[in-house]
């Protein structure tokens, strides 16, 4: 079956780039369309190819980091050997990404080809259309999805503007946007196997933060985990009130295919709260946002720039 989505649309809905109205209708053709299924399917098997690849490189700059055991200078080798392990499994994700594609896409256009050979004949399956109009587009539950988003926007713009002497206000505004972030924590159910081997301990760390056990998330991290577990870390860190392990844990992630735009926010709303202290990076952040005037909270950082007075906070 055919379907108007192109392979930009398809790559923006797996990384999470579409805005809302998008994300309704694509999730209603996805629902009933198998070629699109398919093509997506595809583009989420790449996705997490190369997002395993991002985490071993930094994941091995974050522990370096933790330990304090940098490569020294009489270590040249050593280092030299290790990029050419990760350059080699960068090569091995690649062409596995593009066999993935390749076989899927095939099987998508022989069935194409079938169902021209049906039209050609004359043999033409009718559905009825009521049976598509009636078909719902979202869940019920989904309906008041719309006004979180409100809410957020008028907790940034209505926020009461900080001065240099109530940096709890800072703290304030920050914590005013975070929640957002934590509705896109992916489910234990809709994480599934992607190699970490934290599927069950990550079950146990997302009950713990929905019960707002944060430390528990935090005692329980594994040794390597996943791109989603340190999301859940990065979180808790933030609930916890440790705004400097949270924009550690969210600049992990700004790499990352599918949570990057997340991280970003997300980092720049722990340097917020930290403020006045954090002025110099939180610039930085706030630059690197403005620049990429496709980045999904574009906007949110307008107005978070305004409300915190920037000039003021940061003379």
């Amino acid at each position: 079956m055919k379907h108007p989505y192109k392979f930009d649309d398809i790559d923006n809905y797996v990384h999470g780039r579409m805005s809302e109205a998008e994300l309704k209708d694509f999730k209603a053709t996805l629902a009933i369309n198998e070629n699109l299924q398919k093509e997506t399917e595809a583009a989420q098997a790449q996705s997490k190819i190369m997002a395993y690849l991002r985490k071993e490189a930094l994941l091995k700059e974050m522990n370096e980091e933790i330990t304090g055991k940098k490569t020294a200078s009489g270590n040249e080798d050593e280092g030299n050997g290790t990029t050419s392990s990760i350059k080699i499994l960068w090569l091995i994700g690649a062409v596995l990404a593009i066999l993935i594609a390749a076989s899927l896409l095939w099987n998508i256009n022989s069935e194409n080809e079938e169902q021209s050979n049906q039209e050609e004949t004359n043999i033409n399956i009718e559905v009825p259309e009521d049976s598509l109009k009636n078909k719902p587009i979202i869940p019920e539950k989904e309906t008041p999805e719309k006004e979180p988003e409100e809410v957020k926007d008028k907790s940034v713009k209505d926020a009461p503007i900080a001065s240099v002497d109530d940096p709890l206000k800072y703290k304030q505004i920050a914590d005013a946007e975070i929640s957002t972030l934590a509705d896109n924590l992916l489910s234990p159910e809709s994480k599934g196997a992607d190699g970490s081997g934290d599927q069950e301990t990550y079950k146990l760390a997302y009950g713990f933060f929905q019960d707002k056990k944060y430390e528990k998330v935090i005692e329980i991290v594994p040794a390597n985990p996943s791109f989603d577990f340190i999301y859940l870390l990065a979180l808790s860190h933030f609930k916890s009130n440790d705004y400097q392990a949270a924009a550690r844990n969210f600049a992990v992630l700004k790499e990352d295919f599918r949570l990057g735009y997340d991280a970003g926010w997300g980092e720049l709303l722990s340097l917020t709260a930290q403020l006045p202290k954090t002025c110099a990076s939180l610039k930085t952040n706030l630059e690197a946002i403005e620049k990429n005037t496709s980045h999904f909270y574009l906007e949110q950082a307008a107005r978070l720039k305004d409300s915190i007075d920037l000039p003021t906070a940061c003379p």
